[in-house]
């Protein structure tokens, strides 16, 4: 029995210094001569610099969440968006100037619920979806030592709608009802690289107008006059999962 004890540690012992050594491997290593309620600082030959040198993509991950308004004087309402996740890579890319890494990735964000007022008066309700087109494109510069980046990206989302109601009484626009092209949203800003720590950027970005709306007339016009148009606003909350993640 005491040998079998004995060979039960030693496997947990073998397996905690092996997850210690993945994570020194693909996380940047900090120092221990932070002072307390400092951020300790990150070595210069980091792991993850030199993974990315030798062409290693680091991957990240956050958890996302924001709120949108929308701009249309007939529509004005805010609506909350997410919990999603935006899972992406870093890497070096040597037609970009030197310390300028590029970045890519996936947006997945659930069906949004909103309640508007539509011209002022009209109670609305309906499901909101948006639905990424292609890779989100863009760039990143790490600042290891105080554990953050300056990403610039753009998103081309679809934004769709489905069940919408007036008033409580079901609207027939169908399951393809959907903007015409994507809404390209850019996103920039400086972000943690803190696990849990959230992060906010800013952005304004126009919605086009929609097509495919109506079962039985066409909606589109109304759809178009309702939410459609310029300067619509988005706030978007970033909160670090991982940042040299083995997996997603």
């Amino acid at each position: 029995m005491a040998r079998r004890e004995l060979r039960t540690a030693m496997r947990k012992i073998v397996s905690v210094v092996a997850g210690i050594a993945i994570v020194v491997a693909v996380v940047p290593v900090l120092s221990a001569s932070a002072a307390p309620g400092q951020r300790p600082a990150v070595a210069k030959a980091s792991p993850a610099r030199v993974a990315l040198q030798q062409g290693i993509a680091l991957k990240v991950s956050f958890h996302v969440n924001g709120t949108t308004t929308i701009a249309n004087p007939n529509l004005r309402s805010d609506m909350d968006i997410g919990p999603g996740r935006f899972d992406g890579e870093i890497s070096e890319d040597p037609s970009l100037p030197p310390g300028t890494l590029r970045l890519e990735g996936d947006l997945t964000l659930p069906p949004s619920q909103g309640y508007f007022i539509a011209f002022g008066f009209m109670p609305v309700t309906t499901t909101t979806e948006f639905t990424q087109q292609r890779k989100a494109r863009g760039t990143a510069t790490l600042d290891l030592l105080n554990q953050t980046s300056h990403v610039d990206m753009t998103i081309p989302l679809r934004i769709g709608a489905r069940g919408a109601k007036q008033d409580g009484v079901p609207l027939a626009i169908g399951k393809n009802c959907t903007t015409a092209s994507p809404a390209v949203i850019r996103m920039a800003g400086d972000v943690s690289l803190v696990p849990g720590e959230e992060s906010v950027l800013e952005s304004t970005y126009p919605i086009p107008p929609f097509t495919g709306c109506g079962t039985k007339e066409d909606l589109d016009p109304l759809l178009t006059g309702l939410v459609s148009g310029p300067e619509n606003e988005l706030v978007t909350r970033l909160k670090m999962r991982c940042i040299g993640c083995l997996d997603y």
